[in-house]
């Protein structure tokens, strides 16, 4: 990933949170003379704004997808082993 664009991304991360008002200010420091950088974070700004349900209908599908295809599912045989129960989850799982 280039420099520009991890710079690009961290600036839309800190601005989705911010108001319109505080965004502004926030663009306007972090951005300076850079009109490129500006437009870059505005447009994904507006991306985000636009199509926000979607975005996170779209996140959390994938997400459910994910879990569920690395999850084994009780009855399943890998090599001499049988899975009986889910003992846990997640990192200490």
């Amino acid at each position: 990933m280039s420099a520009d664009w991890e710079h690009i991304q961290n600036l839309f991360l800190e601005a989705v949170e911010l108001s319109s008002e505080e965004r502004a200010r926030f663009l306007d420091t972090a951005c300076g003379d850079d009109a490129e950088t500006r437009r870059e974070v505005e447009s994904l700004l507006a991306h985000d704004a636009a199509g926000e349900g979607h975005i996170n209908h779209a996140i959390q599908d994938t997400v459910q997808s994910l879990f569920q295809s690395v999850t084994l599912q009780t009855g399943t045989i890998i090599g001499d082993y049988e899975i009986l129960k889910l003992l846990g989850a997640g990192g200490m799982g």
